[in-house]
């Protein structure tokens, strides 16, 4: 005899009531969901998957894998010693220098840095940097530096600049592009902003080029995230004191033997510079390292196949010329080189410029270190060594001049400070 349901509700047609203890958990069967493009997954089947990024050329990392790398510098007095802290680590000091309003014609606009965490560097072991080394120079066989290449050195924070214009542009057209200049030479030694892109051409203009690449490297003028806080402040410091007492009617502070000069306008664009990157420390006190600058440098033709470049030559004995138009990345650029850790973040940025169909090979710097270096002990190649040799002669004497223009103008920056007279605060 059946009992029925313990129940007070009236019976359903249809329905059978099973008491609890004959109620057995049944595995799902489900072939497919009501919902197209969905299955049902079991969760002991469900596995975490690494995450995707949506961002052209990033990937996100898990916390454990990442380890904090710095810039690779050919120059043992720019490279930090493993025991000392990054200049980056510990807060900026609180900004203790503020000594009234600039004047009201030469003040520079504070700016703000924005807060970036986006990787630039790879972590790369030290088998796995040596393959890519390896690789490039095989890219590299048949490389020749001859006339008909030009190469320009900047640094990555370019890359958003780059990417409004689509290539390089002359310095005195940034604007038509709504761009600011943030890198590169600039007037730092000159009073005047180019009205070309000045690149090196063939294997005089590769050594050139090579230079300005080690010296974005290496040099706080061309790189001030290279500056130490104490540094930094010490110099916007300065800056600021001879821009508030500047009163040589329009006139430069120099000095006899030397091209170098220093007015006004320069010293309120190197402020700008410098206030960003305070900017920038202040809001990421905790800046990694994995996320600095780094340079690159770019070669590309005199011609596209259709059309000559249209370009001035500065200094034929050092390889110098000024393009005096844009060059666009899709029509002129052949290749990029970076530091053997930054190749992922250029490539990232070469496909989100060009497309991922491009052509433009991006290849270690070391990579071409090792071909200039290999090709100029060439006999079988005289030519191949001889433009080797020329490019890697101009390169030293390239950076041995830049260097000793930079300590020139650090002296005049010194004496505009020392000798300009006191104005007084509500002058």
């Amino acid at each position: 005899m059946t009992m029925p349901p313990p129940t007070r509700f009236p019976p359903i047609p249809g329905v059978r009531y099973v008491p609890a203890r004959e109620v057995r958990p049944q595995p799902l069967d489900i072939p497919s969901s009501s919902i197209p493009g969905v299955r049902y997954v079991p969760a002991r089947e469900v596995r975490p998957q690494p995450l995707n990024s949506s961002i052209p050329g990033v990937r996100y990392v898990p916390a454990h894998e990442v380890s904090p790398q710095s810039p690779t510098s050919p120059s043992p007095h720019v490279s930090p010693s493993p025991a000392s802290p990054s200049p980056h680590v510990s807060p900026s000091p609180h900004d203790n220098f503020q000594e009234g309003p600039l004047h009201a014609h030469s003040a520079p606009p504070v700016l703000v840095a924005p807060k970036s965490t986006a990787a630039t560097h790879t972590s790369n072991s030290h088998q796995v940097r040596g393959a890519k080394i390896d690789m490039g120079v095989e890219q590299l066989s048949g490389f020749t530096p001859h006339d008909g290449k030009l190469f320009h050195s900047t640094s990555s924070k370019a890359w958003e600049g780059l990417g409004k214009a689509g290539g390089l542009v002359p310095a005195t057209m940034l604007k038509d592009y709504d761009i600011e200049r943030v890198t590169g030479e600039g007037d730092i030694f000159v009073p005047k902003e180019k009205g070309g892109i000045h690149c090196g051409q063939g294997d005089l203009g590769l050594g050139r080029a090579m230079a300005y690449f080690e010296l974005t490297q290496d040099s706080s003028h061309f790189s001030p995230h290279l500056h130490t806080n104490q540094q930094l402040h010490a110099e916007i410091k300065q800056a600021r004191h001879i821009i508030r007492n500047w009163d040589i009617n329009g006139s430069f502070y120099h000095q006899d033997n030397s091209r170098s000069t220093l007015g006004l306008e320069q010293v309120s664009n190197r402020l700008r510079q410098l206030e960003t990157e305070k900017a920038l420390r202040d809001t990421m006190p905790q800046r990694p390292r994995n996320t600095e600058p780094y340079p690159m440098m770019f070669e590309f033709g005199t011609s596209n196949g259709a059309r000559m470049l249209r370009m001035d030559r500065i200094s034929p004995r050092i390889g110098e010329v000024a393009v005096k138009e844009p060059v666009k990345f899709e029509e002129n650029l052949h290749r990029v080189f970076v530091p053997v850790d930054n190749l992922e973040h250029a490539r990232g940025q070469l496909h989100r410029m060009l497309g991922s169909r491009h052509s433009v090979d991006v290849i270690p710097y070391e990579s071409l270190q090792q071909t200039l270096h290999d090709q100029r002990n060439e006999e079988r190649d005289p030519d191949k060594a001889y433009r080797a040799r020329a490019a890697l002669h101009n390169k030293a004497g390239t950076y041995k001049a830049i260097s000793r223009s930079e300590a020139e103008i650090g002296e005049l920056y010194d004496e505009a400070a020392a000798t300009l007279p006191l104005r007084t605060p509500n002058y």
